[in-house]
């Protein structure tokens, strides 16, 4: 009697267990089903899916524009242009460490190395995305790791970022940890159907704890995990990537629509030095007529003085047009890399994960700045003129009826450079050998001979305002910088000898500055004269009239 009790009750056993068997394979068979409903579903629907982000940055966005290839480690200089490690080896000056940005000319200092140039999160996130969706035969993540053959992958899980075969790819989202996972087919992500979807689940870790990224510590001004909030950074003040981005964004999008104004101005002065090339033509082209028209009347004799006048004229106008183009090649530059800062920080803010704005939040904010500190030269144009000798009583084969105003004249087109025209230039001469010119804001000294040829220039490393000018015997300049309120003694080579800011324990403001036969130094200060060593030490002051200084 017990044994056909137990022997039923292991039959009842045996039906339930292969009753619930047979349930959960129909249940495992249905939420197959439902997945690969779901994959189809989802195929069709983002065959409409959004512009695709592989077209909204093109791919020259991501390649090095001195190889031209897709960017291998790429390197941000602080003008927001970015190379390719190996490239920027290759232009690495290793005398003076630096490197000169072949797209806008600007000189990064990287201390000799080029690892110190920022790398780039922003990129290395889209290069991620890109090599992601050109990588040929991909095969499957998760089969050699349950030691499997690899398998070519047929789906992509945008939250993992793994490939999956077709197998993996069913049981993917059958855990509690996968449960919510999306799960796509490679053709779709491939096509860049989820370009977005993809680019919005990316991370960056941190390089300590491996752990996301998720705060930012405003006193240390990095991006950290939760394991450095609540480690090294638990006393700082701290924010969420979401609150810190907030914070700096309009500021940030401010300061980039601030570009745009740089742009016009930019614009309008390139369109002066284009006014400025066309009248020069234009003049070239007149005086041109004017000889021929004139010499039509005259002797034969005068045609060799034409083709004389007219080969220094080309030479002029050259030479002239030279100087302009050199200053539209410059403003050029300013609007190629105002443009290129904005093209880029836009792209930074629109696409940009916010611990990648943070990180380039200093680097805009600098490009930037040093945009907008850019000094718009005043372009002042003058055309040169012909002077013809209207008396042709004399021996014409001797004499020069025409000519063309060269450097020295008072009728040539002034020279312009960025740091624009400034009225307070003063002069002073060294013997009977040359004169010296301050040439203010500059900071900087030109030397010319008696013919007014340019032979030297002078510059310090010194930052102020060249004003007042005197010579020693010595051949020592003596500058009164009315910007610093000091005079400085500089030798003959541009070395700074002494700088001499207070008189006896009083500052003063120099206007203007003499030495007598023993070198001593007079400057004028207010109601006063202050006496100098011919090194530039105090040694006495004076009061006098005010009439007498006027």
């Amino acid at each position: 009697m017990l044994r056909k009790r137990n022997l039923k009750c292991l039959f009842t056993l045996e039906q339930v267990v292969t009753g619930t068997r047979k349930k959960l394979q129909d249940d495992n068979a249905a939420l197959n089903n439902t997945y690969l409903s779901f994959l189809e579903t989802g195929t069709k629907t983002m065959a409409v899916c959004n512009t695709q982000i592989s077209q909204q940055i093109e791919e020259e966005f991501l390649q090095c524009k001195v190889c031209f290839e897709v960017y291998r480690t790429p390197r941000t200089l602080s003008c927001l242009h970015s190379f390719c490690e190996p490239c920027l080896e290759q232009m690495l000056d290793k005398q003076k460490g630096t490197v000169t940005c072949p797209e806008c000319r600007t000189v990064n200092d990287l201390q000799g190395c080029v690892r110190n140039a920022k790398a780039s999160f922003f990129i290395n996130s889209l290069l991620d995305l890109f090599h992601s969706k050109t990588t040929k035969q991909t095969a499957c993540s998760l089969c050699p790791a349950l030691g499997k053959s690899a398998v070519p992958a047929s789906s992509r899980c945008l939250d993992c970022a793994d490939f999956l075969c077709e197998s993996c790819a069913q049981g993917h989202c059958l855990s509690k940890l996968t449960l919510g996972h999306r799960v796509v087919s490679l053709e779709d992500y491939v096509s860049g159907c989820y370009d977005e979807e993809a680019r919005s689940k990316q991370e960056r870790h941190c390089q300590s704890h491996q752990e996301p990224l998720r705060y930012y510590c405003s006193s240390c001004s990095i991006s950290i995990c939760r394991d450095c909030r609540m480690l090294e950074h638990f006393s700082h003040q701290v924010l969420s990537l979401a609150q810190a981005t907030t914070a700096r964004r309009s500021q940030l999008e401010e300061l980039i629509s601030s570009l745009d104004g740089n742009v016009r101005i930019l614009s309008q002065h390139e369109q002066e030095v284009d006014s400025a090339i066309q009248q020069l033509k234009e003049a070239e082209n007149v005086i041109k007529d004017q000889l021929s028209e004139h010499i039509s009347v005259v002797m034969e004799q005068l045609f060799a003085q034409r083709d004389e006048v007219c080969n220094e004229l080309s030479i002029f106008i050259e030479q002239q047009e030279q100087k302009y183009i050199s200053i539209k090649k410059d403003l050029q530059g300013h609007i190629n890399s105002a443009h290129d800062t904005k093209d880029f920080s836009t792209q930074v803010m629109q696409k940009g994960k916010d611990y990648e704005i943070l990180d380039l939040e200093g680097t805009i904010q600098s490009q930037i700045e040093r945009l907008q500190k850019v000094q718009i030269p005043d372009i002042e144009i003058k055309t040169p003129v012909l002077m013809i000798k209207e008396d042709l009583s004399i021996d014409i084969s001797r004499s020069r009826l025409y000519k063309v105003p060269d450097d020295e004249d008072d009728d040539i087109v002034q020279v312009c450079n960025l740091r624009g025209s400034h009225n307070e230039y003063t002069i002073t001469a060294y013997q009977n050998e040359y004169v010296i010119v301050s040439e203010g804001p500059s900071c900087s000294l030109s030397l010319y001979d008696p013919r007014g040829m340019l032979v030297d220039r002078v510059k310090p490393s010194y930052d102020g305002k060249f004003v007042f000018l005197a010579v020693n015997s010595r051949e020592e300049f003596i500058i009164c910088d009315t910007m610093k309120k000091c005079v400085i003694v500089l030798s003959r080579a541009g070395e700074i000898m002494n700088i001499c800011s207070s008189a006896d324990s009083f500052s003063f403001n120099p206007k203007s500055v003499c030495v007598d036969k023993w070198d001593n130094i007079y400057v004028v200060d207010g109601k006063r004269i202050m006496m100098l060593s011919p090194r530039g030490d105090f040694v006495e002051r004076a009061a006098v009239r005010q009439r007498v200084l006027t």
